[in-house]
Order: structure tokens, then C-alpha cells, then sequence
């Protein structure tokens, strides 16, 4: 089901992009994405391993992964968006599998509504696909717990998968460095949970094997620990955690991992550019599928309840357990730094941990109830899983028509700028006004060095630059500045002071770029750019 889904919803999107309303796969790379994309362009081979560990000296296994998928980044400009996808899916199923086995297999809809509010779950505050890497990570490190759980589940007999919970530990570690909480998980899987097979069950032991299990799993990390701080270059100050922050920071820290304000932003955002009509419909459409989708569930479900075997709540319990642990060094993280502020880790794991929670939840209460009032309560339940899958679609499709939207606009701004610039033949600045535009209109024009990423990977140079100038005051302390003739024009940019003849002037209106033939102190007025001349650039500057 959880298949067929991803294929439906996929569908839905190709369908709503023939319909022209915004929404569809015409989403090409952004903001962060072009770092990747430019360092693939410019470093072929295993050189870009070696120039990623240069540069960030972290994640060794992250740039693999980009090279094992980079046929389809460029073989088409929505590569990379379907890349994402396909992420969905490995997500998704990694949740299954993992939420299936601590349960016993014994709640299949539990497990299934889990996989299946991942697959839509797949929005954040990044409008670039910057976090599919990390959301790799964290479905390795599901499934080396689900590994680790048939180990214990084979009555620690199949060695194998106890291997393979640790090859996929290191893999996870080495793709994203913070998903490091596995031993944790371990920890609490092999303390807690109790062999079907056998009574018997005492605390020391317990206590001892899993001990035993997780110290193997710290070795590792200790290890790939040493590694790293061996071969880390001067960078390796950037990673100073502050403990004396902790009590201050993760209150924060947790509340954003248990609901996001980007999500609260893109509601928000669906009630600006929506009809409520519209919203309306769309959810109450999607409640009422959803809910039969998983009452169908129900009725398998029941089949298996009539065997004789009964819900435990501890498996509940340790399903929302595991899921805690494997995020807890995000949580402590954010609450120990000002590099990573709170909330700013926490989107590299949401569309796999909120789901798993939210639904961890409902489920216990459910089951609670249930064992008091009767079966009714199970409508609850299927409305539950229902509201909370219709609802991330729907915000999902806001997400989409965001992503859309900021392609749409590059777009424009890289067919406009080669319809007057061509190719180049020289280093070249752009300096572009951005006709009744405030700072955030464009994503990735925000912050330094995006711009200037756009246009060396429209033009394929590295160099290239681009300046966009916005209404309102300067943001910056030293903002695009007019100089004398002899200093020319300061780039915040390129970070130096730029001779006029190697700069082209233009304005975009978010349609069309032209060029702008004259300037005089009255083009910028109102805008971020400071004219310290006197006399006007005449045509032919």
C-alpha cells in the first residue's frame, strides 16, 4: 500500500503540473543544491570527495551519495526533485519496516499509517532538496535498529543481522555525523524488550546484554570519532558545544522537534495563496479516502486480533522510545551550540520522526480507551490517521507550489539573462535591480554567496557573479556601492571594488530582465544600493 501510494500521489502531481496550476516535477535545483551541483561540475570523479572534506571536513560518505545518483541529477533539470522522491519512498519503508517489528507485526495498520504519513510528511522550511542526504542517514539508522530488533527477535541466534544493524550504523554515521544515536536505541530494545518464547526475565541480565550490544555500537563510534578529528583541517573549531546553553536552549529545541514553526509558516502560506474553498475541499477529499483506505486495513487487522494475540502497550511504548533516542544528539546538539541553533537540526529528521510520534500517540491513547469502552473506538482512531495524512498533503501540495513557484522564477531571471548575455567571454558582475521586490521574494537570492552559485551554474564559469539589489534600506554593513570612475562599483559578492566596464546593469520584474542603458542617483533610490557619485553613468559605461 505504502507502494502504491507514492505512485498515486506521484501521478497526482504529474496531473495537477498538465493542469498548469503551479503545482508538479518542474522543480529544479536551489539555493544549497547548487553548491552540489557546481562542485560535481567542477570536480569529477573522487576529486569531489577529497574537495567536500576540504571544504566541510564532515560527512565523509555524503558526496558518494550525490555521485551514485548524479546520471539522473543531470540528466534532467528535475533530477535532483526526483531524487527527493525516491527518498520519500526509502524513508517511508525504513519507518514501516522498523515501527512493524517493534511492534510484532501484530498493529499492521500502525505500521502502515506510519510509512504512509512519511511518504507526505516531506515539507520544511528548506526550499531546496538540501536534506535528502541526511534523511538517508536517518533511514539507515531506522534500519539498523530494525536489524538489531530481528537479531533480538531470532533469540540473539541470527548473528547476521546483528552485522548488518552494525554496517548500517557506520553507514548512517558516516553520511550524516549526527546520527549517532543508535546505541541508544539499542540499548533501550535490548533492556526492555522481553522474548516472546520465554517468562523469564530478569533486570541484571538484561541489563548486561544490553550493555554488551551498545558498547559494540559505541566502539564503533568512538572509533570513526578518532578518525574524524584526526583528518579534520582548521574547521574543526566550528564543532565547539557550549554545555552552559543547555538548560536555556532545549525547551526550544524540543518543541520545534515536536512541531516545526517552518510548518506553522507554510500553513500559513496555504491560507494566503489558496481559496479556503479549496482547502476545505482538498482535505475533506482526502479524509474521506484516507479513512476508507485504512478501514480496509482495519478489517485485515481484525483477522489477526481473532488469533488470540493482543496489542502490547510496552511495544507502543517502545516504538515512541526509539524514535526519541534516535534523535536525541539533534536535541542535544541544538541545545549546546549557536551554530546550530535550535530548530535548525531538527528539519534534517522531522518527515521520519514527527509521523512516527504523532502516530505513536494516537495510537496509545486509543488503545487505552479501547481496552475500556469497547471497539468504537477504533472510528477514532481511523478519523486520527485520516485528519493527519490529509492534512500533510495538502501542505505537502503548498510545499510543492513553493519549490515550483522559486524554479519558475529562476527561470525567467537565467532565460532573461542569456537573452541579452548569451555566453561570456570575460569575468563578468551582474548587478540586478530587483524591480518592486523586497529582500525573501527570491529564496535563494537571500544570502551570500547563493546568487552568484545561480549564475555561474546557468553560465557553467566560475566567472560570474550577481548582485541583486532589493527595495528597502541595505541589509548589509558594505551594500552595492557606485563608486568614482576610477573605484568602480563595490560587490558585496565578490568582495572587492569592480571596474565598470567588467559590470552589466540590469532590472528584473520578476517577468522580463532588461538592461538598463543609464544610471543617475534616481535608479536606486529606494533601493539597497548606496550612489556615492556625483555625476550619472552615461550610456556606454
Amino acid at each position: 500500500m505504502i507502494v502504491f501510494i507514492w505512485a498515486a500521489s506521484s501521478l497526482l502531481l504529474l496531473a495537477l503540473q498538465a493542469l498548469r496550476v503551479g503545482i508538479g516535477f518542474h522543480v529544479h535545483p536551489l539555493g544549497e543544491d547548487l553548491v552540489w551541483i557546481r562542485m560535481m561540475a567542477n570536480y569529477p570523479g573522487f576529486e569531489m570527495d577529497r574537495q567536500w572534506w576540504s571544504l566541510a571536513s564532515r560527512n565523509p560518505l555524503a558526496p558518494w551519495w550525490y555521485q551514485a545518483f548524479s546520471s539522473l541529477i543531470f540528466r534532467l533539470p528535475e533530477g535532483l526533485y526526483l531524487v527527493r522522491k525516491l527518498v520519500d519512498l526509502f524513508l517511508a519503508v525504513s519507518v514501516y519496516l522498523l515501527v512493524d517489528q517493534v511492534s510484532r507485526a501484530r498493529i499492521p495498520k500502525f505500521a502502515c499509517a506510519c510509512g504512509v504519513l512519511v511518504l507526505f510528511w516531506n515539507f520544511s522550511g528548506y526550499l531546496d532538496q538540501i536534506l535528502w542526504v541526511t534523511l538517508v542517514a536517518f533511514g539507515l539508522s531506522m534500519l539498523s535498529v530494525y536489524f538489531y530488533c530481528r537479531y533480538l527477535d531470532s533469540g540473539r541466534g541470527a548473528a547476521e543481522y546483528f552485522v548488518v544493524s552494525l554496517l548500517l550504523f557506520f553507514m548512517a554515521l558516516a553520511t550524516y555525523s549526527i546520527q549517532c544515536g543508535v546505541p541508544i536505541a539499542v540499548f533501550l530494545l535490548g533492556l526492555f524488550r522481553r522474548q516472546e518464547t520465554t517468562r523469564a526475565w530478569r533486570l541484571s541480565s538484561a541489563a548486561f546484554t544490553a550493555t554488551k550490544d551498545a558498547f559494540l555500537f559505541c566502539v564503533l563510534l568512538v572509533l570513526f570519532l578518532q578518525i574524524w578529528i584526526t583528518t579534520s583541517g582548521p574547521t574543526s573549531s566550528y564543532f565547539h558545544l557550549d554545555p552552559g546553553l543547555f538548560l536555556k536552549q532545549l525547551p526550544v529545541s524540543v518543541v520545534n522537534l515536536a512541531w516545526h514553526s517552518d510548518t506553522s509558516a507554510l500553513i500559513r502560506s496555504l491560507y494566503r495563496h489558496w481559496p479556503l474553498w479549496s482547502v476545505v475541499a482538498s482535505v475533506g477529499a482526502a479524509i474521506i479516502l484516507f479513512y476508507w483506505l485504512f478501514a480496509v486495513i482495519a478489517k485485515s487487522e481484525a483477522t489477526v486480533s481473532t488469533t488470540g494475540m493482543s496489542v502490547d502497550i510496552l511495544d507502543l511504548v517502545l516504538v515512541l522510545t526509539v524514535f526519541c533516542a534516535l534523535v536525541a544528539p539533534t536535541v542535544l546538539l541544538e541545545a549546546t551550540t549557536t551554530t546550530w541553533y535550535p530548530g535548525s537540526r531538527s528539519l534534517m529528521v522531522q518527515q521520519g520522526f514527527q509521523p512516527g510520534v504523532y502516530l505513536s500517540i494516537l495510537f496509545l491513547l486509543t488503545e487505552y480507551l479501547f481496552r475500556r469502552t469497547g471497539r468504537g473506538v477504533e472510528y477514532v482512531r481511523n478519523v486520527g490517521i485520516a485528519w493527519l495524512c490529509a492534512s500533510a498533503a495538502v501542505i505537502g501540495l503548498e510545499y510543492n507550489r513553493q519549490l515550483s513557484e522559486q524554479t519558475m522564477f529562476e527561470r525567467k531571471l537565467e532565460t532573461g539573462l542569456k537573452k541579452i548575455i548569451p555566453a561570456l567571454g570575460k569575468p563578468t558582475h551582474f548587478v540586478v535591480k530587483m524591480k518592486g521586490m523586497k529582500m525573501g521574494v527570491w529564496v535563494s537570492g537571500v544570502n551570500s554567496p547563493m546568487p552568484s552559485l545561480f549564475v555561474e551554474t546557468a553560465y557553467n564559469s566560475n566567472k560570474v557573479w550577481l548582485d541583486p539589489v532589493y527595495e528597502g534600506k541595505p541589509k548589509a554593513s558594505k551594500p552595492v556601492t557606485f563608486g568614482s570612475d576610477e573605484q568602480g562599483i563595490y560587490s558585496p559578492e565578490s568582495g572587492g571594488w569592480v571596474p565598470y566596464q567588467d559590470v552589466i546593469f540590469l532590472e528584473f520584474d520578476g517577468q522580463r530582465v532588461t538592461r538598463l542603458e543609464s544610471i543617475d542617483r534616481e535608479t536606486f533610490a529606494g533601493y539597497g544600493a548606496l550612489y556615492a557619485r556625483e555625476k550619472p553613468l552615461a550610456a556606454g559605461f
